[in-house]
This record gives C-alpha cells, sequence and structure tokens, in this order.
C-alpha cells in the first residue's frame, strides 16, 4: 500500500510540474507578445489600479491652470475629455510596459499612450462622421483578427484625419508631455502599481517604470494562488478515495 501510495504522490507532482511549467510559458508568451494585460495578472493589476487614477485625472481636468499647463490639459482634452477613457487606456499601456522585460524609456511609454488615445478619438470620429465607412470598414475585414482588423481600419483613418496641436511645438514633444503628465498622475493617484526607475548608461540618464514592491507582491501571491490550483485531476486514481464524513472530510 505505501509503494502505491508513493506512486500515487509521483503521479500528482508530474501533472502539477508539468502543468506549472505550461502555465509560465503561456504568462511569458503573453507578456512577449505585448498581451499580459489580457492574463488573469494584467488584468487585477488594471482593476486595482483604475479607480483611483481615473479619480487623479477627472481632480486634474477640473483644476484651473494658466499659461502652458492650462494649454496642455486642453490638448489632453482634445483627445479625450473622458476621465475613464484616458485612465483605461494609459494604464494598460503602462502595465504591459512594466511587464516587459524590454524596459522603455518613459518618453517611449508617454508617446504609446498618446497614439493610443488618437486611435480611439480617430475611431469615434469616423463613427459619428461616416458611419456608412465604418460599417464597410467592419465588414469588408469580418474575417481578420480583432488586432489585425485595428490595424487596417487605422491605415485607412490615419488618411483622414490628423490632431493639430498648434503652436511651435512638435507632435511628438507634446504627445510626450501629455503622456508624461498621465504616468505622474498614476503614479501619485495611491494606486501604488508603478514607480519610476533612473536608468544611467555612461553619460546617459534615462527613467523606466517598475512595477512597485505592493505590484510585484500582489503578482507573486496570484501565482501562488495559480500554482495551487494546479491540482491533480489524472483518472484513474490508483489510491482508493477515502469514504465522505460529515463536513468536508473525505475524497
Amino acid at each position: 500500500m505505501v509503494g502505491t501510495i508513493a506512486e500515487q504522490i509521483r503521479i500528482e507532482e508530474e501533472f502539477r510540474s508539468k502543468h506549472l511549467q505550461k502555465y509560465i510559458q503561456q504568462l511569458n508568451k503573453a507578456i512577449d507578445g505585448n498581451r499580459f494585460n489580457d492574463t488573469p495578472e494584467g488584468l487585477l493589476l488594471i482593476k486595482l489600479g483604475f479607480l483611483p487614477f481615473r479619480d487623479s485625472i477627472a481632480k486634474y481636468l477640473a483644476s484651473k491652470d494658466r499659461g502652458d499647463r492650462e494649454q496642455l490639459k486642453n490638448f489632453m482634452k482634445l483627445l479625450s475629455d473622458d476621465p475613464d477613457e484616458l485612465a483605461l487606456t494609459a494604464i494598460n499601456v503602462v502595465i504591459s510596459s512594466a511587464a516587459s522585460a524590454k524596459l522603455s524609456g518613459i518618453a517611449s511609454i508617454a508617446v504609446s499612450i498618446v497614439d493610443k488615445l488618437k486611435d480611439i478619438h480617430f475611431f469615434h470620429r469616423l463613427k459619428e462622421d461616416n458611419p456608412k465607412l465604418h460599417s464597410y470598414l467592419g465588414t469588408e475585414y469580418k474575417k481578420a483578427s480583432t488586432r489585425r482588423k485595428t490595424e487596417l481600419v487605422k491605415k485607412h483613418i490615419k488618411k483622414l484625419y490628423s490632431i493639430d496641436f498648434k503652436g511651435n511645438i512638435s507632435d511628438k514633444a507634446m504627445a510626450v508631455k501629455i503622456g508624461t503628465i498621465l504616468i505622474d498622475l498614476l503614479i501619485a493617484s495611491g494606486a501604488n502599481l508603478i514607480w519610476r526607475d533612473t536608468i544611467t548608461t555612461g553619460k546617459h540618464t534615462s527613467y523606466a517604470l517598475k512595477f512597485t514592491a505592493d505590484a510585484q507582491k500582489i503578482l507573486v501571491d496570484t501565482f501562488r494562488k495559480e500554482k495551487i490550483m494546479l491540482g491533480s485531476n489524472m483518472l484513474p486514481m490508483i489510491v482508493e478515495p477515502l469514504e465522505w464524513e460529515e463536513g468536508a472530510r473525505g475524497g
């Protein structure tokens, strides 16, 4: 009997090990494919950070400033004046960047945020201005994947729309400023998901976004939960299960 129990334990451990390896591979594949936000871990961080971040943005948009600060705020509103949309778009880009092994500078992340906001802005305009074209493009690319369809529709939209920030500053420089404001609002929101890390290479200093210790703990705890849930369901069992008793004993 002892040998049978040992064999059952070996089978269960082998099963857990294989599933754990598969789980890790899937997670790494999602990170490499820029799809960390679609994983349970990524979605959890987004959910935890969204409300405080949204409230921080709403407070910022409602505040009164002067000069360049007010102009930057107005340009952000030109992209979107919806705190929910701004928060969800920005936090998705930030969480994905922080999860990646390839550290991106804050300026690059800021531009990515604004690019996403532009895409959303143009999609809204297309639907309002030209519903027939919007419907046609949806039908034309019906068989394409969601990601592919988005890229194809974006090509059409870029020919129709652009945003002119107006002034002496380039669009990219403005995008860096607006995106950086959103990143700073997330850091200051109390969500405690990311922090700025200083990276020095020779005489060059840059900044990258990394998960805070609290965010890392959430990820580790989620990972442990997933690992625990990788229980054995390999049948048939070679050890006869215990009879069920009153309560939760047995099986």
